[in-house]
């Protein structure tokens, strides 16, 4: 696990190091997690990373905004342990083509 204090930090590491799972806040400093989420879909080397959304304004527009940038999930705070720690693993499992299929694992 890698966190990073700013979304633009982030979108560094990822865009040189594509991890298994990606998993954001909406509200992050600087760039705002949606405006992460569309520039990793937009390359064709992160395209495909899981996405999982964490927000505490589970909005309509929030949604409908998560859906349309194609994230893999989406969850509300506050979070329930186990049930984020299963959307994690199913998030994981689901791009087991990375985990395993990814260059230099």
């Amino acid at each position: 696990v890698i966190s990073f204090d700013e979304a633009g930090h982030a979108l560094q590491h990822i865009s040189k190091t594509p991890p298994d799972l990606l998993i954001t806040d909406i509200v992050l400093p600087g760039i705002d997690g949606f405006d992460l989420c569309r520039s990793i879909r937009s390359s064709p080397d992160t395209a495909r990373v899981p996405i999982l959304v964490i927000t505490a304004n589970p909005s309509r527009e929030n949604v409908a905004m998560a859906i349309q940038l194609s994230v893999n999930g989406f969850i509300a705070k506050p979070l329930h342990t186990d049930a984020f720690c299963d959307k994690v693993l199913q998030l994981i499992r689901q791009g087991g083509g990375l985990v395993s299929g990814r260059k230099g694992t």
